[in-house]
């Protein structure tokens, strides 16, 4: 863990009060003394070496490294003027001496002036963003106790930009006090209101922006698309590659097929990192202890993995045309099939991912790195199990159908399966089989196969939390989208010969089949297919809006568990689903170990608990 520490003045302060000054003589004097005798700073240094310990910097320092044990530190000593330069000497002294010769010291020069705040608050953002983008690939926190209070605010707001707690203690605390970040972000409109005036070199209105990007492109990206886990990442080719990727990654939603869907777009990749981030952030060191996982390249590559897939999995929608399975047969447009486009965006996923792997800046990736993404991405969805060979019927689920409904069940399902089976043989080499017996899969080497289903098993839970509120992007579009679908409804109903509000198990049978084997498939069918998509739609916008909040957390060291705050009025619906992809993991994470895994699938045990909260919460 990296610690940057301000220093400020307070040995001085402690000095002072241990020394036989006269009653008359002020402490502004005092320190006024010093500071015009800053030069020959050493004549006061015996004095306050022999304090350094007790001063509230050294304690700060010493109980931040108590509370973490096991972790490696680098002290930063961040510091101002000359005789903040040599306290810091001191400090540095001390450290060593007292809190172990392995843990490094570095006095910083903040470059910030009292006399000058206003231009040197800018030297002092740039010196300390600089130095943790620098150590991006290590966990930072920052120490506030001493120094001017305007840096101390300075770096508690840079440090909630950057997600990196704060400690600080005031000298009557009995112990030091953890601030978690503030739920502050860039102000997005005003940059861009601005732009204008930033490009034009306006310093009043660049202002303190400079401190954080040398240009106004530097600035939009660090709006727009800087991601905070990169800074996980230790090997420098992972992090440049997301670097320039992610503002591509963000606009591959460019082309939806199925517009009328809830939303699937940039948003959602980043409420799924969100949500890692903060199962992360609560104790970072369990959750890789927990999926057995010691080494920082495979850190890195976890990361890496979760981060490119939370941005991919789902461009499968914006497919173009249908991959021919009949050879020389036309390509079919994938608007006209919107249910397929569905069904099977995972496999489209991994078709649009291998067609071309230049422009998604991805062409330089290991292939074993590729290989795991590719297939992180076609196992996201539920249906794709990661071992477990089989799932219930939908008898075991409802008893109550008849036998003949039983068989037009079975005969759809075992259309749908064969569609799907021959897609992926086509696109991808691999047939429908658990993500473990997956041919891919097996050319893996051992390490990239551990970390291939830790991250899937990771991606299907998080993408099952965001079942919530976000996802119907606001009343104002949820409203729209709502009369544009039901005007689209209205004018495929009009195109019909025979009007209905969705297909038959022999219409959508004849549509598989057709599709399959290259047959010309009825246009009274494909509009059918289209309106019973289309109507559809309202019901999932219902569930998604009627959850507001779903937030997860880790509970008990001893056994983790998964737990999850959620507040709503379609609870209920989410429970279910949720509950269904925990039973089918929990049935993964059986078949896995019996297969001879010998790791976890994830950092914790499933328990499908439930907090509901109230709005006063």
């Amino acid at each position: 863990m990296d610690l940057f520490v301000t220093v400020g003045t307070s040995l001085l302060d402690k000095w002072y009060e241990d020394q036989k000054i006269p009653a008359e003589t002020t402490f502004r004097a005092f320190r006024k003394r010093i500071e015009i005798d800053e030069d020959n700073f050493s004549a006061y240094e015996n004095a306050l070496s022999y304090n350094v310990c007790d001063c509230a910097e050294y304690h700060s320092i010493k109980e931040v490294i108590r509370l973490f044990p096991k972790d490696q530190f680098h002290v930063f000593l961040l510091y101002t003027g000359k005789i903040g330069y040599k306290i810091a000497s001191l400090l540095e002294s001390a450290i060593t001496e007292h809190l172990g010769e392995d843990i490094p010291v570095e006095p910083i020069a903040t470059g910030f002036e009292i006399e000058n705040p206003k231009e040197t608050s800018i030297v002092f953002l740039k010196v300390l963003k600089n130095m943790i983008e620098k150590r991006r690939q290590v966990s930072c926190a920052m120490i506030v106790t001493g120094g001017y209070k305007l840096l101390s605010d300075y770096c508690y707001l840079l440090a909630s930009i950057f997600r990196i707690p704060v400690f600080y203690k005031q000298e009557k605390m009995e112990k030091i006090m953890k601030f978690h970040p503030l739920p502050v972000n860039w102000d997005f409109q005003k940059f861009f209101t601005e732009i204008t005036r930033i490009r034009s070199g306006n310093e009043e209105s660049f202002n303190l922006l400079s401190a954080l990007g040398e240009t106004e492109e530097d600035l939009a990206y660090t709006f727009l698309y800087e991601e905070q886990l990169i800074r996980k990442i230790e090997d420098p080719t992972l992090r440049t590659l997301l670097h320039e990727s992610i503002p591509i990654w963000s606009h591959l939603w460019i082309g939806d097929q199925i517009p009328e869907t809830v939303e699937h777009s940039k948003k959602h990749s980043e409420r799924i990192l969100d949500r890692f981030r903060y199962l992360l952030e609560q104790d970072e060191q369990e959750f890789w202890k927990q999926l057995q996982i010691s080494s920082d390249s495979e850190k890195g590559e976890y990361v890496f993995l979760i981060i490119a897939s939370a941005y991919l999995h789902d461009i499968g929608h914006t497919i173009l045309t249908l991959p021919s399975i009949q050879d020389n047969a036309e390509p079919l447009l994938a608007s006209d099939f919107p249910d397929i486009v569905r069904r099977f965006h995972h496999v489209f996923t991994v078709c649009l991912l291998c067609r071309d792997r230049g422009p998604l800046g991805l062409k330089d990736l290991s292939e074993d790195l590729w290989n795991a993404l590719c297939l992180i991405c076609l196992y996201h969805r539920k249906e794709m199990t990661l071992a477990e060979a089989t799932k219930s019927s939908e008898t075991d689920k409802n008893p109550q159908l008849n036998k003949s409904e039983e068989r037009e069940k079975d005969n759809k399902k075992q259309k749908e399966l064969q569609l799907l089976t021959e897609l992926l043989w086509k696109c991808y080499g691999v047939e429908y089989t658990p993500l473990i017996t997956n041919d891919k899969y097996a050319e893996l080497d051992p390490k990239r196969q551990k970390l291939s289903i830790q991250v899937a098993a990771m991606l299907k839970i998080l993408d099952e939390m965001d079942v919530q509120t976000d996802r119907v992007v606001d009343e104002y579009y949820r409203k729209e989208r709502g009369r544009r679908t039901k005007e689209e409804i209205e004018f495929y109903k009009g195109k019909c010969i025979s009007p209905c509000e969705t297909l038959s198990v022999k219409e959508k049978t004849e549509l598989f089949e057709n599709l399959i084997y290259g047959k010309e498939i009825p246009e009274e069918i494909l509009l059918k297919s289209k309106i019973a998509f289309k109507i559809a739609q309202e019901e999932h916008f219902n569930n998604h809006a009627g959850v507001k909040a779903v937030l997860p957390y880790l509970n008990s060291k001893e056994r983790p568990i998964v737990k999850l705050n959620v507040k709503g009025s379609q609870c209920e619906d989410f429970e279910n689903n949720y509950s269904e992809q925990v039973h089918l993991l929990e049935a993964d994470i059986e078949a896995s170990q019996k297969a001879g895994k010998p790791f976890p699938l994830l950092p914790f045990d499933l328990d499908p608990v439930f907090h509901y909260v109230d709005e006063a919460e």
